[in-house]
């Protein structure tokens, strides 16, 4: 099977970032496995721009000319940083399968309550206890085009509507409802955001993130100011780990400064 990978960017800041700080990553790694990268830097949907957020063009991936030639499509949103040990996800997942990951992985009852709510504009029968993200997914043209394409037609949620998660509730549902399929490890799709609420953003802190994982998500551009964090880590940068540590620990003093003034005024 012809495998390839595919992301989405548009607008003129969002793909100056996109060039800056993630597509470098995303070629590294397309080269290491010899797969082809498709970059779309326009709606697949022409007619729903400005009318459907820019997400929901991920279920019209196997309509677009470019990708007519693959049997597999690995989508990775564009806030998406690759590392450079990063395994190849084609290789967890079967030829008849999809493969996506857990939202929220590390169980925050918050999130996890919240990403429940979504599935209100689902079927109530045999809805999943979470959703899955959408930032990264692989699916077949065989098996999953016309569900992908079932999602974007059925559900069309509020363009500014953030809490609705867009197409992540009726995707999460549909795919969970079409077997067989694989939810793969936070490795594949490990969001920044819910990792530093837990463990902290310092660099220290980030060392695991960045060493024990493939694909590091900085869910919708949040945190994107830790990269530089996860890129010295990366290239070994012991002065500028160093210059970090210290402007971790400042930022720390000062919080901590700060909650002490709030006590003694209280």
């Amino acid at each position: 099977m012809k495998n390839a990978l595919v992301v989405l960017v548009v607008g003129e800041k969002y793909i100056a970032e996109y060039k800056q700080y993630f597509k470098p990553s995303h070629e590294r790694f397309a080269r290491k496995y010899n797969l082809p990268l498709i970059i779309f830097e326009r709606y697949i949907d022409p007619q729903s721009e400005g009318k459907r957020h820019p997400s929901w063009q991920k279920l019209l991936i196997f309509e677009a000319e470019e990708t007519k030639d693959f049997d597999r499509l690995c989508w990775i949103d564009a806030d998406i940083y690759i590392t450079p040990h990063a395994k190849n996800p084609f290789d967890f997942v079967a030829q008849d399968e999809w493969g996506i990951v857990k939202n929220d992985l590390r169980g925050m009852d918050y999130y996890i309550q919240s990403d429940l709510n979504n599935l209100q504009y689902c079927p109530p029968e045999n809805r999943p206890k979470y959703l899955y993200n959408g930032g990264f997914f692989i699916a077949t043209r065989k098996h999953h085009a016309s569900l992908l394409r079932l999602v974007y037609d059925k559900y069309d949620l509020p363009y500014y509507d953030f809490k609705n998660s867009f197409e992540q509730a009726p995707l999460s549902y549909h795919i969970h409802n079409c077997k067989p399929g694989k939810e793969l490890g936070f490795e594949f799709n490990a969001q920044v955001l819910s990792y530093c609420i837990l463990n902290g953003d310092t660099v220290w802190n980030l060392k695991k993130l960045y060493s024990q994982n493939s694909f590091i998500h900085f869910v919708g551009g949040t945190s994107k100011d830790l990269l530089p964090k996860v890129i010295a880590w990366e290239n070994k940068n012991w002065i500028e780990i160093g210059k970090l540590s210290v402007i971790d620990v400042k930022k720390r003093f000062d919080k901590l400064y700060r909650r002490f003034k709030s006590k003694i005024k209280g």
